[in-house]
């Protein structure tokens, strides 16, 4: 079983929050024309891309490039499993990346894809842009795409100097 907890969609970004119960796995590899922010909040699963096999558990944030190949499978039956993802579209990694010349964030998930275990700040941190990023999608203000646009902007400026210079 699968429950959608959030959706919300706006001009090359998505998020939502999605909570499955039981055994889940993808039936078969897969990629995506968009970048992939994946932060599982509980739970663990099997990832898979390059050839190569990771086990990811709660609190870990994985990154996949624009087409690349992965799967995502269980080991075992795992009660439950709870996710956060964003989908961001090739266009919309560009524009980001024409704000300022020394972004680049099509460079960094082109050479750091991969999965990230974040310590308990790293967690709170990316449970906080969660936040806030449903709060400007449900309350929709003035400017509030901007907004959206600023605090992911802002979280990867953060992550990139903690992950790789």
């Amino acid at each position: 079983m699968e429950a959608v907890i959030y959706y919300a969609r706006t001009d090359g970004i998505e998020l939502e929050r999605m909570i499955r119960k039981g055994h889940f796995n993808m039936h078969g590899k897969h990629f995506h024309n968009q970048y992939e922010i994946f932060y599982l909040l509980e739970g663990e699963r099997r990832f898979f891309f390059d050839n190569r096999s990771y086990l990811v558990k709660g609190g870990s944030l994985i990154l996949v490039d624009e087409n690349s190949i992965h799967i995502l499978v269980l080991d075992k039956c795992w009660d439950c499993w709870d996710e956060v993802l964003k989908l961001l579209e090739r266009e919309k990694m560009t524009e980001f990346d024409r704000l300022s010349q020394t972004l680049n964030l099509v460079k960094f998930f082109h050479q750091h894809y991969g999965v990230f275990p974040l310590n308990e700040r790293q967690q709170r941190e990316f449970i906080d842009l969660y936040t806030r990023l449903q709060d400007e999608f449900d309350s929709r203000k003035r400017n509030y795409r901007a907004m959206i646009e600023t605090e992911i902007i802002q979280y990867f400026i953060r992550f990139m100097r903690e992950n790789h210079t």
